[in-house]
């Protein structure tokens, strides 16, 4: 079973709307921290022809080679504004005005535009801080008090920015263990805000996902990994979307020339076979690790719970504690389970359930091409994470797409009443906290 994890926030403003935005936020500020200024000993002591003069030689100061690097462009930029002064509230007040408004004016590509915002605000934070240690006035502390909680709340919103053209280029790299970081943290983003979010916004982000796929046959998998992921969060919560973005993603990977789409499009198709699986008929088959093909239909009449797991699988190891007691507690009562093993080497797994004393069947992969993540009922129900584990009713039908934890407990005292061995006293509040951890550390698919 995939882990919880959650969809794309909605991008933050762009970096020129960011710098309009910021100047209109203090423009308050600025008015009070002007008035101050011009009445101010310091401000006299310089002169008013020196004080208009200032602007201009600050603007003459950024107008800097367009060949030169960005940190030369940023280590040149307003010379005279790149040290806070000496001085006491008066002369911090002058500083942070000045400071302020070569935020405003400053012009450069973004990220030289933002490394030099962001030393800027570390300078009117610290001017503040020199301002109300020097035992300004009423109007002062006010004043130095505001401008140093915006250039803090302005360096959080450049921070965000660079986080998101920073994730951008990951997602966009060449190579796909680097983008494959990037769109995680993608879906898992998504994954988190999806209720919050509105209609546009999830338009927005199923836009991105499905945009420009790449033609390299690893980046198109783990594009199309992605998209597997975030369908089976939302189907648990939001099943409509799920299928929809599952749909949606077939139609266009179908029509790719990539090498990778048919087999791309053939676990799409398994992960929406999975997700309509709910209250319909699951279809079984393979052959067991001693070599016997499962009857699959002599299950009929039973609960059955179909576990997709492996060996070195950490969480599939932490809720074996959990079914184990399940099956004794309720295995008399008509309770059973099948395994999918997704290993890659017979002997362990055999090893393992030797050792793990497990007592139910166990299919496993008949040769090296339908091993992994290969087996053909992995690829046939679109399993991408691990464990997966499915309940199924005395029908054949499924009742459950994530029956693991208290949630097996629950649904094994619905479907078959009080156990015949009751659960050790303790243990559903350890079950639950594995439950948890488990859930959070679901293994994945490494192909996408």
């Amino acid at each position: 079973m995939l882990g919880d994890t959650s969809i794309r926030p909605p991008p933050p403003r762009d970096a020129v709307a960011m710098s309009l935005t910021f100047p209109r936020t203090l423009c308050a500020a600025v008015t009070i921290v002007a008035a101050l200024a011009m009445s101010s000993p310091a401000r006299v002591a310089r002169g008013d022809e020196a004080a208009e003069d200032a602007p201009a030689a600050e603007q003459q100061a950024v107008e800097v080679d367009a060949n030169s690097d960005a940190d030369a462009e940023v280590a040149t930029a307003k010379p005279a504004l790149r040290v806070v002064p000496a001085g006491g509230s008066t002369e911090m007040v002058q500083y942070v005005s000045d400071a302020m408004r070569a935020i405003s004016e400053y012009e450069g590509d973004p990220a030289t535009a933002d490394r030099y915002r962001l030393s800027m605000c570390l300078n009117i934070i610290e001017a503040a801080d020199v301002g109300l240690e020097s035992a300004p006035s009423d109007n002062e502390a006010n004043v130095l008090t505001i401008v140093k909680l915006m250039a803090m709340e302005r360096m959080q919103d450049i921070a965000q920015q660079q986080l998101q053209r920073t994730e951008e280029l990951i997602r966009s790299d060449e190579r796909p263990a680097v983008a494959g970081v990037g769109w995680g943290r993608f879906t898992q983003k998504a994954m988190q805000k999806w209720g919050e979010w509105s209609d546009e916004e999830k338009k927005q982000f199923k836009s991105t996902l499905l945009s420009d796929l790449p033609e390299d046959e690893q980046l198109f998998k783990v594009r199309a990994g992605s998209i597997r992921s975030v369908a089976s969060y939302l189907a648990r919560g939001d099943e409509d979307s799920g299928r929809q973005l599952l749909e949606e993603a077939v139609e266009i990977m179908q029509s790719h020339d990539n090498p990778a789409a048919e087999s791309v499009v053939a676990r799409l198709q398994g992960t929406l076979r999975r997700l309509e699986l709910l209250d319909n008929p699951m279809e079984l088959s393979g052959v067991q690790v001693d070599g016997t093909p499962l009857d699959w239909e002599s299950y009929r009449g039973k609960v059955v719970l179909v576990d997709f797991w492996a060996t070195w699988c950490g969480p599939c190891r932490a809720e074996l504690p959990n079914v184990k007691e399940m099956y004794a507690a309720y295995h008399d009562k008509g309770f059973d389970v099948v395994g999918v093993s997704l290993d890659t080497s017979l002997e362990k797994v055999e090893e393992f359930v030797e050792a793990q004393e497990i007592p139910w069947a166990n299919l496993y992969g008949e040769d090296e091409e339908h091993d992994g993540w290969d087996h053909p009922m992995a690829t046939y129900y679109g399993i991408s994470g691990i464990p997966t584990a499915i309940l199924v009713d005395q029908q054949g039908r499924a009742v459950d797409l994530n029956a693991r934890g208290v949630r097996l407990r629950d649904e094994l005292q619905r479907l078959l009443g009080d156990p015949v061995e009751s659960p050790t006293e303790g243990d559903e509040a350890e079950t639950d906290a594995s439950d948890a951890q488990a859930t959070a550390a679901a293994e994945t698919d490494p192909a996408t």
